[in-house]
């Protein structure tokens, strides 16, 4: 498995790191951060394979902070974890209940898509 580098933003700290050590164990690399804020600075010096936004983190800061990361990078896909009753914002690219299996499977779907369209995109280059 190739190792994707993801980023791991949620407001509850106990959430963010069951979610960091679910994904670690899976093989992937992790950056965890508690506020979109503190994510943002890190997103832009990074470069990310998919970002993981917490159901913790409001939904206009969640909001916001999809679009900037589809303005710079609009390639990277993020995936919202869901608490099951919110509104889901349509900017994200997926939603995944707060399943550690449900997240893992949802997660290698999402960048086999994201792949597949770099790919296409290129082809038409």
């Amino acid at each position: 498995m190739p190792r994707f580098l993801v980023l791991n933003v949620s407001s509850d700290v106990l959430l963010l790191e069951i979610r960091g050590r679910v994904l670690s164990s899976a093989g992937y690399i992790v950056v965890n951060q508690c506020s979109t804020t503190d994510a943002t600075s890190v997103f832009l010096s990074g470069d990310f394979d998919v970002v993981i936004l917490c159901y913790s983190i409001p939904s206009p800061d969640r909001r916001n902070f999809v679009d900037l990361i589809h303005a710079k990078s609009p390639f990277t896909p993020v995936v919202v974890i869901s608490s099951g009753v919110e509104a889901y914002d349509r900017s994200a690219d997926a939603f995944v209940e707060n399943d550690p299996q449900a997240l893992l499977q949802e997660l290698g779907e999402v960048l086999r898509k994201s792949a597949e369209r770099v790919r296409t995109l290129r082809k038409q280059a």
